[in-house]
């Protein structure tokens, strides 16, 4: 993950996103992550999974989404 952040993610100029501030880990360490950003009070997040891979993709709808929406009722 880090590799592709460093090589061929963009960031754009006028975000404050860097590659220390992308979630990455288990899917538990990615959910304690993400639960501190809901704590703020946010309502919507965007992912980017790694490389775009189905896998990637399949993996957060499975055994990410649904923890996090367990936290938000």
């Amino acid at each position: 993950m880090r590799e592709w952040l460093q090589t061929e993610w963009d960031y754009a100029s006028w975000s404050e996103s860097t590659m220390e501030s992308a979630i990455m880990g288990t899917p538990e360490e990615c959910c304690e992550q993400l639960e501190k950003h809901l704590a703020t009070g946010i309502d919507r997040i965007i992912f980017v999974p790694y490389k775009y891979e189905k896998e990637q993709t399949e993996a957060l709808a499975r055994e990410i989404v649904p923890r996090l929406k367990k936290k938000m009722t």
